[in-house]
């Protein structure tokens, strides 16, 4: 009787394993799927002409974690898709402006 009551518990203690393993590898994926979400932003950037556009955007051509970057001349307004969890807001911002010409 002690080893039937063993092996079941034995059994619905592997069960209780397997199934808790598979539900955090779910929940593993779901988070990984959600950091690598992108955000597309629009704030305003100062500047006069097309030279300005040039050098806005070809400050953020490279860097890691922005995906695009177009400023509008004629509205001032800078549309910016980046990943979150590779730049911040800020940190792009502070690239835009120590770009910018004098």
């Amino acid at each position: 009787m002690k080893k039937i009551v063993f092996k079941v518990g034995l059994a619905c203690f592997l069960a209780f394993v397997s199934t808790n393993t598979f539900a955090m590898e779910n929940n593993k994926e779901v988070t990984i799927a959600s950091k690598s979400e992108t955000k597309t932003v629009t704030f305003k950037v100062f500047g006069n002409c097309g030279m300005c556009k040039k050098t806005i955007e070809e400050s953020l051509k490279d860097v890691k974690g922005v995906d695009n970057a177009n400023w509008n001349v004629d509205s001032k307004m800078m549309e910016v898709t980046f990943n979150e969890d590779k730049i911040s807001l800020d940190e792009i911002k502070k690239i835009i402006q120590t770009d910018a010409p004098d």
